[in-house]
């Protein structure tokens, strides 16, 4: 009989927090969500965007650089200050930039996929693929 004073009830243990309110799990609402997924879709592709135009850009110039340092003979010399010739550093730039695309297109998948998983209704099934 001692033995069942010390039972616990999980219906009887509640959590709360420092100020003795009990926290409640509120999922926002749908609209939010989707235009959040929208936000941040459009700026994965700005980003994308302005990334490959600076990749663009960077490997034009390093072109133009490897151009008219094959027409200036090495023994020649270069005028003092100016870097006519491709260095491996300049190669790092071009890595960068593609460095930079490729987090913007994760995000971008993700949030498509996110997008597609919140707009979906429960009775829609996910056609599976057929074989030819």
């Amino acid at each position: 009989m001692a033995y069942e004073s010390f039972k616990i009830s999980m219906s009887n243990i509640k959590i709360q927090d420092s100020f003795g309110h009990t926290p409640s799990v509120v999922a926002p609402p749908r609209a939010d969500v989707v235009n959040s997924l929208k936000n941040g879709i459009v700026l994965n592709l700005l980003g994308m965007g302005s990334a490959v135009l600076g990749m663009q850009a960077t490997i034009g110039f390093l072109v133009a650089k490897a151009l008219t340092t094959s027409s200036n003979p090495f023994y020649q010399g270069a005028s003092a200050g100016s870097s006519s010739y491709v260095l491996a550093l300049d190669v790092f730039l071009v890595q960068s930039s593609a460095n930079t695309i490729l987090p913007h297109f994760l995000g971008l998948v993700c949030s498509l996929e996110l997008l597609r998983s919140v707009t979906i209704s429960p009775n829609e099934s996910i056609p599976a693929p057929k074989m030819a």
